[in-house]
């Protein structure tokens, strides 16, 4: 029997590589490259939101510390929860669920109250795992629906 131990690190390494926020919309495709490097050597390294988000305010003076705050926060949420999505699939997991904080938004509310659902399927937000927008704390749980 397999046994489901998280998102694999490897993959979430290489999502990072790339900007899913709209938070930099405005910068040029140079200095996206640099922060998913930033973020995704930041995973690798294991060094944590606020370091990872103070190195992205030292080399770029005019993003503030909540945005930064907020792209780290979202980036490496949408690096973990692809690569643990990609890794349920591969592993046979049939089902999966949206897991949120008690104060969260009316858009994840709303995949969290749909419960278990198959894992090909999209949350009511059209997502297949978190997150759903900028500043999202969810995560996606792996649930098994056939039991055999």
């Amino acid at each position: 029997m397999n046994y489901f131990e998280g998102p694999p690190i490897s993959a979430a390494v290489e999502c990072a590589k790339t900007i899913h926020s709209d938070l930099l919309k405005e910068f040029d495709d140079s200095s996206r490259k640099r922060i998913a490097q930033i973020i995704s050597d930041g995973i690798q390294n294991k060094i944590g939101l606020p370091r990872m988000s103070r190195l992205i305010r030292n080399e770029f003076t005019k993003i503030p510390k909540e945005s930064a705050d907020k792209l780290i926060l979202t980036e490496t949420n949408w690096a973990l929860s692809h690569a643990m999505y990609d890794k349920m699939q591969n592993m046979g997991i049939d089902g999966k669920e949206w897991i949120g904080r008690g104060d969260a938004c009316e858009i994840c509310r709303a995949n969290i109250d749909i419960r278990i659902i198959p894992i090909k399927k999209p949350f009511p937000s059209g997502h297949l795992c978190p997150p759903a927008h900028d500043g999202c704390t969810c995560t996606l749980v792996p649930v098994r629906l056939n039991r055999r």
